[in-house]
C-alpha cells in the first residue's frame, strides 16, 4: 500500500506541474498561445490517463497513449453550449479502489468554455479563450477521440472504481446498468457525463447519467443506459460486462441544473431525441427530487417550476424510460408533463401509451408555446434536432444563456 501512495504521489505531482504550465498559457490571451493552451489540455488530459494507467492498478492498460477513438453510441456528447441556472457506501476492492479514490489536485482545472454552475465561475477563462473552445467544439463532428473532443470541458478531480450491480435491456439496443460507486467524495451535477475506463480496453467512454444525483447521494448507486454499437466500450457493456465487474469513472461536462435554494424559480422545457433522453432523465429525476424535498421542506429549499418534456424516438420500443416518466408526470401531475412522439411506428400504441403519444415530429409552435421569461430550455439529442431547435429558439429571441444544449454522435 505504501508504494501504490508513493506512486501516486508521484503522479499527482506531475500533473500539478502540467496544470501550471497550462494555466500559464491560459492566461496568455494571443492566438497562438490560446492554440497552444487547447493542445496543452488534451495532452494533459492523454498524460494523467497515462499515469493512471501505470500507477492506477484496477485498470491495467486503461489508456495506450495513442489517440484512441470514441464514437459515443448515442449516449452523450460534447456540449455545444449556452446555459443557465447553476450551482455542483460500500467500498470497492482494497488498493485498487485506494488508487482510484485518490484525489488529483489540478488534474482538469482552468478548463476552457463557458460554464453552468455558478460555483465553478471562477475557474472561466478570458473571452477570447472561450471563443476558440466553443468553435474547436463546433468543428468536432469530425473527431472521434473523447478526450480529444472534451479536453476543455470541466471534469471533477476525483477517480473513482465501481463495480456493476445491476444491469437490464432497456430497449431491444439500449442496456441499462447499474454501478456501485466506491469513492464518498464522488459526486454529479444532474445532466452530467462520466469518463468510463475499461480493464483491459485502451479506447476511453463516454457516457450520460440517467439517474439522479440523490440516488448516488442515498445509496452510493448511478445509472448508465448504453446503446449498442461497434464502439468498444459499448461492446463490452452489451458483450462482456457481468455483475462484479469493476470500472472506473470521472464526472465531465457543462450540461446540467443544478439549482440553490434562494435561485429564483424557472420553468424547465426538457427535449430529447433517442439516447439523448439520458442526461435529460436525469434533469427530470432532479426536478422531481427538489419539488419532493420542498413539499416537505417549506421556505428552505428550491422552489421548482413546471417542466414539460418533449421526447421522440423511431417507436414506442425505443422510447426509454416510458414507464419512470409516467410515474413521475402522475406522481406530480400539478408540475410534471410529457409530450412523447414517435416518428416510425409500425405497430399499435398500447392504450396505457396512447394519451401520451403524438405520431410525427416534434413541432417548432409545440416548443413556440413554453417560450417565456421563466423558461429555461435544456435540449440533447441528434445534432439536426439540436440544430434545429436551437436556432428556432435563437430565432424566437429566447436569451442564449436560457438555452443549454449538447450534441451527441
Amino acid at each position: 500500500m505504501t508504494t501504490g501512495v508513493n506512486k501516486w504521489a508521484g503522479a499527482v505531482d506531475h500533473v500539478q506541474r502540467q496544470d501550471g504550465h497550462s494555466r500559464r498559457l491560459e492566461n496568455d490571451a494571443t492566438p497562438d498561445a490560446e492554440a497552444k493552451w487547447v493542445t496543452a489540455a488534451t495532452n494533459r488530459l492523454r498524460g494523467s490517463l497515462a499515469l493512471l494507467s501505470r500507477h492506477f492498478g484496477v485498470a491495467g492498460r486503461i489508456w495506450s497513449g495513442s489517440a484512441s477513438k470514441l464514437g459515443h453510441g448515442g449516449s452523450v456528447g460534447t456540449c455545444h453550449r449556452r446555459a443557465h441556472l447553476s450551482s455542483s457506501g460500500p467500498t470497492v476492492s482494497g488498493s485498487a479502489a485506494a488508487g482510484a479514490a485518490a484525489m488529483i489536485p489540478g488534474l482538469l482545472q482552468g478548463s476552457v468554455g463557458a460554464l453552468c454552475s455558478r460555483a465553478a465561475s471562477s475557474r472561466v477563462t478570458p473571452r477570447s479563450v472561450r471563443r476558440l473552445s466553443l468553435t474547436s467544439v463546433m468543428k468536432s463532428k469530425k473527431k472521434t477521440d473523447h478526450l480529444e473532443r472534451t479536453a476543455s470541458f470541466v471534469r471533477r478531480e476525483v477517480v473513482s472504481t465501481a463495480k456493476v450491480c445491476g444491469a437490464a435491456d432497456e430497449s431491444p439496443s439500449v442496456k441499462l446498468l447499474r454501478l456501485l460507486v466506491a469513492e464518498k467524495d464522488f459526486s454529479f451535477k444532474a445532466g452530467q457525463w462520466v469518463d468510463f475506463f475499461i480493464p483491459g480496453v485502451s479506447v476511453v467512454g463516454g457516457f450520460s447519467i440517467c439517474s439522479s444525483p440523490r440516488m448516488l447521494e442515498q445509496e452510493r448507486t448511478l445509472e448508465l443506459a448504453v446503446k449498442y454499437t461497434n464502439h468498444p466500450p459499448a461492446l463490452w457493456i452489451h458483450n462482456q460486462c457481468t455483475l462484479d465487474s469493476e470500472v472506473a469513472l470521472r464526472v465531465g461536462g457543462e450540461f446540467f441544473f443544478d439549482p440553490q435554494p434562494t435561485d429564483a424559480s424557472r420553468n424547465l422545457v426538457l427535449i430529447a431525441g433517442g439516447v439523448g433522453i439520458n442526461p435529460l432523465l436525469s434533469i427530470l429525476r432532479h426536478a422531481a427530487d427538489l419539488h419532493h424535498k420542498e413539499r416537505t421542506d417549506k421556505g428552505s429549499s428550491y422552489a421548482t417550476g413546471t417542466i414539460k418534456l418533449f421526447y421522440s424516438a423511431r417507436n414506442t420500443s425505443e422510447l426509454l424510460f416510458k414507464k419512470n416518466i409516467l410515474d413521475l408526470v402522475n406522481e406530480f401531475p400539478e408540475k410534471i408533463a410529457c409530450s412523447l412522439h414517435v416518428t416510425k411506428q409500425t405497430t399499435p400504441i398500447s392504450a396505457e401509451l396512447k394519451p401520451y403519444i403524438t405520431e410525427g415530429r416534434i413541432t417548432k409552435k409545440e416548443i413556440r408555446d413554453h417560450i417565456s421569461e421563466e423558461t429555461l430550455f435544456y435540449i440533447c439529442g441528434p445534432p439536426p434536432m439540436t440544430d434545429f431547435f436551437s436556432k428556432q429558439l435563437e430565432d424566437s429571441h429566447v436569451p442564449k444563456e436560457h438555452v443549454c444544449f449538447e450534441k451527441w454522435w
